[in-house]
């Protein structure tokens, strides 16, 4: 029971990350690196900044964001939520190193260039 369970939620996490994978290549990464960079200004903060819906531009609402952060590596695109577990896209600042390595929270998956999949457990 605990293995079909634990099966069921690995297999929406990767359908989560598939999704999103599929929307930033239909959207377009050069557009969305465009459209982080034009937040860059929003950084207001060192931890991050939210931004409110009606600053969201045009390619990342496109990404159906529920909650988008500006920090000073880049933009979190938030796509799922779950107390304090989230998961969404993370577009990079240009000319910004992001620590991938394994064990870190959040996590970072590449899915286009200078374009992630994170996961944080919280």
């Amino acid at each position: 029971m605990v293995l079909i369970v634990a099966g069921t939620l690995l297999a929406s996490c990767a359908s989560r990350k598939d999704e999103g994978a599929a929307l930033v290549r239909r959207i377009g990464v050069s557009r969305l690196a465009a459209e982080a960079a034009s937040l860059k200004s929003h950084r207001g903060t060192p931890q991050s900044e939210f931004l409110q819906e009606p600053a969201w531009p045009p390619a990342i609402r496109e990404l159906q964001p529920q909650i988008v952060k500006v920090d000073a590596q880049g933009v979190f695109v938030q796509r799922w939520k779950d107390y304090v577990e989230e998961e969404g896209i993370f577009l990079k600042f240009s000319g910004i190193i992001l620590d991938t390595s394994p064990g870190r929270d959040p996590s970072f998956t590449l899915i286009a260039p200078d374009t992630y999949w994170y996961t944080t457990k919280g």
